[in-house]
């Protein structure tokens, strides 16, 4: 069909594309429009629920770390990573999250949603071990139970 031609099928009609590659996460709790409001340029407080944008995640120093879409849905929001950086960025929101609320604050929760999803806590973290050591770490070890 051509590029061209995709692209105005999609905004015109409808496209169906494979996502599986992408990272998804859901952001639950009474502090995700905050935690996400400083994680973001977006205004996520005036996205109304059923609507999505797409934005920067941005460290502490205003640095853009990757971009993303969030959505609005009501009782939660969820984010969608490149499917590329998926890992790092996921493990830079737990990171953040760490960072922001304390071990027994449980105003906010993520979760990456996916087929290979790992349940975090905080007691996962060994001394000297980053969040994006973790991840790998757990996603190594999940892997290792498979074959067995």
């Amino acid at each position: 069909m051509g590029i061209i031609k995709e692209n105005r099928h999609t905004r015109t009609a409808a496209s169906l594309f494979d996502v599986s590659h992408l990272g998804v996460i859901n952001v639950y709790g009474d502090k995700r429009e905050s935690f996400l409001e400083k994680v973001s340029v977006a205004d996520i407080r005036a996205l109304p629920p059923g609507r999505a944008t797409v934005s920067l995640l941005m460290n502490k120093q205003g640095g853009i770390v990757d971009d993303y879409i969030i959505t609005n849905l009501g009782t939660h929001f969820t984010v969608v990573l490149n499917g590329a950086c998926k890992f790092k960025d996921w493990a830079f929101l737990l990171k953040a999250k760490l960072d922001e609320f304390t071990d027994k604050d449980d105003k906010l929760k993520i979760g990456l949603s996916e087929e290979n999803a790992i349940p975090v806590s905080y007691t996962h973290l060994r001394a000297h071990e980053t969040v994006l050591d973790l991840v790998c770490r757990l996603l190594l070890e999940k892997k290792k139970k498979k074959k067995k």
